[in-house]
This record gives C-alpha cells, sequence and structure tokens, in this order.
C-alpha cells in the first residue's frame, strides 16, 4: 500500500532538476511544440532487468520569451504501443485526491512533470514466456495499469491537456505566477525493450 504522503513525496522527487541520473541508460523521443512548450519524453532503453522502478520522464521547456505556468492536476495521460503500433491497454482509477502545485517555468527552463513506474514480473504464459505488469502513478491520486507485457520492443508517450484558465485549487498560487498554459497535443513515442529478469 502506498500513503499519501509516500506518493507525494516520490512523485516531487521525479521533478528535482531536468536531467536523469548519469547512470541510467535512457532514450528520449523527438521534441514537440504546443504553444510555447517543448515536450520530450525519456525512459529507461530496459525494463524489467534489475531495478523494477524503470526511469520515466516528461521534459517540459519553455521556448517562449515569458514565463509559463504548467498545471499537473489531472493535465496527463500516458500511453503506450507495440513494436506493430498496436496500443497498450490501460486501465485508470483515482483512489485519493492529492493537489500537486502548477510548474512555474522561466524561459528556457526545463522540468519534468512525470510522475512514476513500478512493474514486476509475474507468472508466464502458458508457453512460458514471462509477462511484466505495472502501475504508473501521476502523483495526484490517479494511477494507470498494464498488464501483460512479453519481452520486445515498446513505445511510451504522454497526452497533455489544459483548456481552461480556471484552476480549481487557486490556493496553490500562493505566489505571483506566469500566465497558465493552455494547449492540448500529443509527444512523440520513446522506444525502450522489455528484457526477461
Amino acid at each position: 500500500m502506498i500513503f499519501r504522503g509516500l506518493l507525494v513525496a516520490m512523485v516531487l522527487a521525479t521533478r528535482v532538476g531536468a536531467e536523469p541520473a548519469p547512470q541510467v541508460d535512457l532514450s528520449k523521443s523527438a521534441p514537440v511544440e504546443i504553444n510555447g512548450l517543448s515536450f520530450v519524453v525519456a525512459t529507461q532503453k530496459q525494463w524489467g532487468r534489475g531495478d523494477l522502478k524503470p526511469v520515466i520522464q516528461l521534459l517540459v521547456t519553455n521556448i517562449s520569451k515569458d514565463d509559463i505556468t504548467f498545471p499537473v492536476f489531472d493535465t496527463l495521460g500516458i500511453n503506450g504501443s507495440t513494436w506493430w503500433g498496436f496500443p497498450i491497454v490501460l486501465g485508470g482509477f483515482r483512489t485519493i485526491t492529492d493537489v500537486l502545485p502548477p510548474v512555474l517555468l522561466h524561459p528556457g527552463e526545463t522540468q519534468n512533470v512525470a510522475g512514476f513506474i513500478e512493474v514486476k514480473w509475474t507468472k508466464p504464459t502458458f508457453f512460458g514466456t514471462p509477462q511484466l505488469t505495472g502501475y504508473y502513478f501521476d502523483g495526484t491520486g490517479t494511477s494507470w495499469n498494464f498488464s501483460t507485457l512479453t519481452p520486445g520492443r515498446y513505445y511510451l508517450s504522454f497526452g497533455v491537456s489544459s483548456r481552461t484558465t480556471k484552476d480549481p485549487f487557486p490556493v496553490m498560487f500562493a505566489k505571483p505566477h506566469g500566465p497558465l498554459w493552455l494547449g492540448e497535443g500529443t509527444t512523440k513515442s520513446a522506444p525502450f525493450d522489455v528484457v526477461s529478469p
């Protein structure tokens, strides 16, 4: 069971700094520019071997000339697909509601706004092939789960959507921020390989 305080602390920890730990081998997507921000997905190249908390990042860069406030509450959705382009089936649910403050991005600044993921191996299929299952936690109380990823190549991307200037929790704006970012789109995909343990 993941307690609320631990969940928020872990998610906030993933958002410190623009670059991942140097010892982690990452693949990155091509950038996508949406209304003054550039979005790049980065993920650990191999999932399932060794550490069962593979690194995932959504690096957001302010490419405009002004400060931009990027809201993180219910703004992001995680997507996955197979080598053949078929979508990975995701289940989602909300257990609690935790409010994360929006991210203030100065011109040229990059921050990671992704949550974190945990994976584990389950019983092999009838043919003896191991299967990877996992959960993605966005830090606001919503999580997505996936199952039956067998060894092979997959692709990770994010959907982003912020279509209102009315922030649902104005108390989080305790100090001056730039204009709230509005936009909608999907990032390019970053490849990763599920490898047998």
